[in-house]
């Protein structure tokens, strides 16, 4: 594929993420592909630990949370030392809720329909415990996002905290920050802001909206890796809270190990944890630095268009949008309803278009500033192939010209995908695999049997065997459905006459529904050619 720089200058940055060598990655949206300097980073890290031993934390660790934190904090608008790194926004969320009271009349926290569930779980169970009340704000009537209105008058003077994300995860719906922060300072009321969904994908500015308190994390569109979330607090609010979910590293003195209570820092990690998990430090440094370098602005912009261009494409086939329109209302990703969404999501997985699929919003693809137009392009016209060609309801061999192919009752495409990829395959079985791609693109609908243009029986098989000459590896696809089951499954090895591998088809001709006098030999004859 050829990369245009020309016309997309971002896409200079696409040979430092060595997954995009094979790979149409359309799910930063859930995690970043991977910057090669990550390696490097993680390198550097074995290295300290195996040179300096426990030395190594006051080398380097102990203060990588705020080291870290500094890369981010410019990224959100944020000042340098007031981001602290932290395992998980789960955790972010379990501090921040830590560090208030929650007595009427003020005992209210605010939450809309739409928030990752984790983050919903956090306050359905401990904020209650706590004494906090719940106001769950519901979808409006298109599904993807919520009535600001209903949202604002329901933020009064009862309210504690309002834990927010700038973009809801599943419809990619992104909210009016500046209006609810606004509304906040009104009443006294504090806001969370979740910007996990937003941070390098979109400009995030928590000073400018005034959004006292805000995390998020590097694992995806800043493609930073896991464990590697982040904290800010305004420093000026800092000094009045005291969380009690805490831990040593944000005690004044962790080093004097001192019975309680607790006295707290006065820098960002005030509102640290335990030991810091090292090695995700180091992997989530080097991806924000590659968002700065490609500027913000300029991703966003190039977001946009392709999201246009995916809403374009979706439209174009009749696909139900689970996505706003909008583009001032839309984050980094579209969500789509696609004809079985599950299934033809796990088929683009098996082709190498990585993308995702969620129950309420269809499958999802989320271009990034190192996606190409063809890129997007490619993955609906396998999404055509895909639709066209059907999908199997079971398990049956099919003979596209010589050899015989068994497949997965859930999917030839990325049953036949697998062939190709499995541990020490040879040539030979990436030809054949592609060589069965074709195949099932001239193939055309299949018929309500389950039969189509070459294809043998129209019963149940139980998988193909590929024995590359040179024995080096044995490539089999298993059955998941009924066959295994019910009978031992019969084995027998087709001698390939120098075509370079021995096909073992793995059907049982007694089960019901096979084709009568197709026994085994037969099969392998029509393997060969006979």
């Amino acid at each position: 594929m050829s990369v245009d720089i020309q016309t997309d200058a971002l896409l200079r940055y696409r040979n430092r993420f060595p997954i995009l060598k094979r790979t149409k990655y359309l799910v930063s949206h859930s995690l970043g592909a991977m910057p090669e300097a990550t390696r490097e980073a993680l390198n550097e890290y074995a290295d300290l630990w195996a040179s300096r031993g426990v030395r190594a934390w006051g080398d380097k660790w102990w203060m990588m949370s705020i080291e870290i934190g500094d890369i981010i904090a410019p990224l959100i608008g944020a000042p340098r030392g007031s981001v602290v790194m932290l395992p998980n926004v789960t955790t972010a969320e379990a501090v921040v809720l830590s560090s208030f009271e929650y007595q009427a009349p003020r005992n209210r926290v605010v939450i809309v329909e739409g928030e990752f569930p984790s983050v919903r779980y956090i306050y359905d169970r401990l904020a209650r415990r706590l004494g906090a009340e719940i106001v769950n704000i519901p979808h409006d009537a298109s599904g993807l996002g919520f009535d600001l209105d209903r949202l604002l008058s329901a933020i009064d003077e009862r309210t504690q905290i309002v834990p927010i994300g700038h973009v809801l995860f599943e419809s990619s719906f992104m909210i009016d920050v500046e209006a609810i922060a606004q509304r906040c300072r009104e009443v006294g009321a504090t806001l969370v802001l979740d910007v996990f969904q937003s941070a390098g994908i979109v400009p995030v500015k928590v000073r400018e909206w005034d959004a006292p308190i805000a995390v998020g994390g590097v694992l995806k569109w800043l493609c930073g890796g896991p464990g590697g979330s982040f904290l800010y607090v305004d420093p000026a609010l800092r000094p009045k809270l005291e969380p009690s979910f805490t831990g040593w590293m944000a005690h004044a003195n962790p080093f004097g190990f001192e019975a309680p209570p607790m006295r707290f820092r006065d820098d960002a990690l005030r509102f640290a944890l335990g030991t810091p998990p090292i090695p995700a430090l180091y992997a989530a440094r080097e991806g924000p630095r590659i968002i700065a370098e490609a500027d913000i602005l300029a991703i966003r912009e190039k977001s946009l268009r392709q999201t246009q261009k995916i809403i374009d494409l979706a439209d174009a086939r009749g696909f139900e949008l689970r996505t706003p329109r909008e583009a001032e209302r839309r984050g980094g990703s579209v969500s789509m309803r696609i004809p079985h969404g599950l299934e033809v999501s796990k088929e683009l997985n098996a082709e190498d278009i990585v993308c995702d699929f969620r129950p309420a919003s269809g499958v999802r693809f989320s271009p990034h500033f190192y996606t190409t137009d063809e890129e997007i392009e490619e993955a609906f016209s396998v999404v055509d192939d895909i639709l066209r060609t059907g999908l199997l309801p079971s398990a049956f061999c099919l003979l596209p010209s010589r050899p015989a192919f068994c497949l997965q009752p859930s999917s030839r495409r990325s049953a036949v995908a697998a062939v190709g990829r499995r541990r020490g395959a040879t040539g030979v079985a990436r030809r054949l695999a592609g060589a069965a791609r074709a195949f099932y693109r001239r193939a055309g609908p299949y018929r309500a049997d389950g039969s189509a243009p070459g294809a043998f029986p129209a019963g149940r098989c139980a998988g193909l065997a590929l024995q590359p000459i040179d024995q080096s590896a044995n490539i089999r696809i298993h059955d998941s459905g009924t066959t295994a089951g019910r009978r031992p499954i019969q084995r027998h090895r087709c001698a390939s006459r120098g075509r370079g591998a021995a096909l073992q088809p793995r059907c049982d001709p007694a089960l019901p529904g096979v084709e009568p006098g197709r026994d085994r030999e037969s099969i392998c004859a029509a393997a060969r050619g006979e």
